[in-house]
């Protein structure tokens, strides 16, 4: 047999199995209709854990206020008030300590992140997912406040703040 005889039945033969290999491995990934409801009424079925709504409420409740806690404590040093004496003496300690600043700030990042994660994780009851979402605006607004240290974003963050406090009287018990 010459080279190009032998190059066609090489290919005839790789395109065969490969054709076979096919037919065989949509037959094994193929779900019959029959079957295909069952599938989806075993995961709603899953998903239909009975929850209490008062419990659900109660808990998120809870959440909330240690998150506000969490980040109220996390974020102290950056929203007390401070005369402009003391604000120029905490910028020159500041110019003085600048890794140990930095160390600070990295933890401050961290906890907010940590903050952040934990809201992906919550169940929001019906009624507080603006709550939720604002929770969310807030903890991004402090982490641009952070990085920026911009006095005009750290009064956004704070206008946030204090809106989830009015909108919420709760948070502050």
């Amino acid at each position: 047999m010459n080279k190009k005889a032998i190059i066609i039945t090489v290919i005839s033969t790789l395109a065969l199995l490969l054709l076979f290999y096919l037919v065989l491995s949509t037959e094994l990934v193929t779900v019959k209709p029959e079957t295909a409801g069952n599938i989806s009424a075993k995961k709603m079925e899953i998903n239909k854990a009975p929850v209490d709504p008062q419990k659900l409420e109660d808990s998120y409740k809870a959440y909330v206020k240690a998150t506000i806690s969490e980040y109220e404590n996390l974020l102290a040093p950056y929203f007390e008030t401070t005369t402009a004496a003391e604000a120029e003496a905490a910028d020159a300690a500041a110019s003085t300590t600048g890794t140990m600043d930095a160390d600070n700030l990295e933890e401050q990042l961290s906890g907010l992140s940590r903050i952040k994660i934990s809201l992906m994780d919550v169940t929001v009851p019906e009624g507080f997912q603006e709550l939720h979402i604002d929770l969310v605006k807030l903890f991004t607004s402090a982490r641009v406040f952070l990085e920026s240290q911009e006095e005009s974003d750290k009064d956004d963050n704070l206008a946030l703040l204090d809106k989830i406090k009015t909108d919420y009287p709760w948070v502050n018990e």
